[in-house]
């Protein structure tokens, strides 16, 4: 566990990162899923660490009328 998340974060540093992604990079947590409402951030921070392939989403029903709290995040990778 401990060396997917050294991985990603060396990953993080080689990748151009703006300061709010990395803070909220930091902020979340592998096993749990975080909404972008629980972080106090903006979905489009979210959205652009997960197209870097940093992060994973899962959506809940109701995502197309709150997508701010319907849209869970996490960590990617062994979440064993």
């Amino acid at each position: 566990m401990e060396f997917v998340m050294s991985a990603n974060l060396k990953r993080l540093k080689k990748m151009k990162t703006t300061h709010n992604q990395r803070i909220v990079y930091n902020l979340l947590k592998a096993k749990n899923w975080q909404s972008a409402y629980d972080l106090q951030c903006s979905l489009g921070t979210l959205r652009a660490l997960e197209r870097k392939g940093l992060i994973e989403s899962k959506s809940d029903t109701g995502y197309l009328f709150m997508p701010r709290i319907m849209i869970k995040f996490r960590i990617k990778g062994d979440t064993k």
